[in-house]
């Protein structure tokens, strides 16, 4: 009982603090902020990238161990309007993971060691996203958007394309 009336009084207080927020007349702060025509900044981001393997014959599946990486880059602001703006973020993305590889795979084969087992892949990527973000006015301090967008990747770490193979 102790519990519903404890939810009860807490929604109450959310409705009531949240409907203030919205309705009460506040200070502007950075009001001029998002009318320039040309803006920069830089982001720092953490990331946990996977792989997906497709299987095309039913063998154990090798393992991934997720690590975490980190993601750096530029951002560019283009306003092309007072709702609608043009954004380019080009970063490094630096990722690792680790494939552990099941006794199955090294069947016939004499002297194998426990590093065989795990292979350690590290990425690097250069990341180009071109992204349009679609704002509303400002409500006091808060002006509400969603980004759409495309991007694409080259990932530098690649030995696709070396002629001499692995």
């Amino acid at each position: 009982m102790k519990n519903i009336f404890a939810l009860i009084t807490f929604l109450f207080i959310a409705s009531t603090c949240s409907a203030q927020l919205f309705t009460k007349k506040k200070v502007q702060n950075n009001q001029n902020m998002d009318k320039s025509t040309l803006s920069w900044g830089y982001y720092f981001g953490v990331n946990n990238l996977d792989y997906k393997i497709d299987y095309n014959s039913d063998e154990e599946e090798i393992q991934t161990e997720k690590t975490f990486g980190f993601n750096v880059g530029l951002v560019g602001d283009f306003r092309v309007n007072d709702y609608i703006n043009l954004r380019l973020e080009p970063g490094l993305v630096i990722a690792g993971r680790n494939l552990m590889y099941p006794e199955s795979y090294f069947d016939g084969i004499d002297d194998t060691n426990k590093s065989d087992f795990l292979r350690e892949v590290k990425s690097t990527y250069v990341y180009f996203p071109l992204l349009v973000r679609f704002s509303t006015q400002r409500i006091n301090n808060f002006k509400p958007f969603i980004t759409f967008g495309v991007a694409t990747s080259i990932n530098l770490s690649s030995n696709e394309k070396n002629p001499r193979g692995q």
